[in-house]
């Protein structure tokens, strides 16, 4: 039991194997105690990682098993394939070339809506992923080059490595560093890449500009216009989300609509009139039903709404 245990802190790290799931998976369906257990061992390792709730379920735990089990299967078929026309035309062994021709799988990482997770990649950087997002590295990460994709919203914690920059790939543009911590906001519903540093140093590059950044700075770059700013200010609140806050010094109606539909998927539709350049402060929990969002909204604004499944209609007052 004991084993167990630290079989599933693993997982809640991120640092668990393919096999070790497949034990806690197994352990889970044998008996509903089990899966008590299992929930309170994850309550005991949240308590012990202060500042960054997490949320892990079982069906998380079984989604990521089965995508795994396909990628092999994916991988297998492609390998027995490639093998099987090389001893037709050429009569070349099967260990040699599916040496030959091995493909690097690539893991992803995803979020639901209203979730979070914690990754530890290869190289023992870490990634706190937002709500809807996803992350994709490759299983070569370090021995290549240290590169990721993002669609969403992450916290990057770098470990310096002078020799292998860092490359986080959002919308057609590179975050390139060498070791620091930021925050990049890139969901594929929203017009906007935001980037914050709170240490060490970045360039944020697109096909038509490269900038740098120094600690304590903000980029928005629009991914349509290719508009670039880059502006001093407290970055606090951009990873306010990470202890499940939401936080905004300045921002219109519309944008934080914008973003509860990327964090709680949700269609909204509203047309800014009164409030087209009207900018609020607003600080809430992002745990909170989005019913509870938006009263904590109409206390700010005047604003009414509908809910019909999954689209809301707000109309100004």
């Amino acid at each position: 039991m004991n084993n167990m245990k630290d079989v599933c802190f693993r997982y809640f790290n991120g640092t668990s194997s393919a096999e070790e799931e497949r034990a806690i998976l197994e352990f889970i369906r044998e008996k509903d105690e089990n899966r008590q257990t299992f929930e309170d061992w994850e309550k005991e390792w949240k308590q012990h990682t202060p500042g960054y709730p997490q949320i892990f379920s079982f069906n998380r735990i079984k989604s990521e098993i089965k995508r795994r089990k396909a990628a092999r299967r994916r991988k297998y078929i492609m390998y027995s394939s490639a093998a099987a026309a090389v001893l037709i035309v050429a009569g070349a062994t099967l260990h040699s070339y599916v040496g030959e021709t091995e493909v690097p799988e690539n893991h992803v990482v995803e979020t639901g809506f209203n979730e979070k997770t914690k990754i530890v990649l290869p190289d023992n950087s870490t990634v706190w992923l937002n709500a809807g997002s996803s992350l994709t590295y490759s299983e070569d990460f370090i021995a290549q080059t240290r590169e990721v994709s993002l669609t969403g919203e992450a916290y990057f914690d770098v470990t310096k490595m002078p020799d292998a920059p860092f490359i986080v790939h959002v919308s057609g543009s590179d975050i390139t560093v060498k070791g620091t911590r930021f925050n990049v906001t890139a969901y594929s519903n929203e017009a906007e890449i935001a980037t914050s540093l709170i240490e060490g140093s970045i360039i944020f590059a697109s096909e038509k500009v490269s900038v740098e950044m120094i600690p304590g700075e903000q980029l928005v770059y629009n991914v349509y216009t290719e508009d670039i700013t880059k502006t001093k200010t407290d970055t606090r609140p951009s990873i306010s989300w990470i202890n499940g806050k939401l936080d905004y010094a300045s921002i219109s109606l519309q944008k934080l609509l914008e973003r509860l539909s990327s964090l709680y998927g949700v269609e909204f539709h509203y047309t800014p009139m009164k409030y087209k350049n009207r900018q609020f402060r607003i600080k809430l929990n992002d745990s909170e039903p989005i019913e509870d969002i938006l009263n904590a909204i109409s206390v700010i604004l005047p604003i009414e709404y509908s809910i019909d499944g999954n689209s809301i209609t707000v109309t100004e007052s």
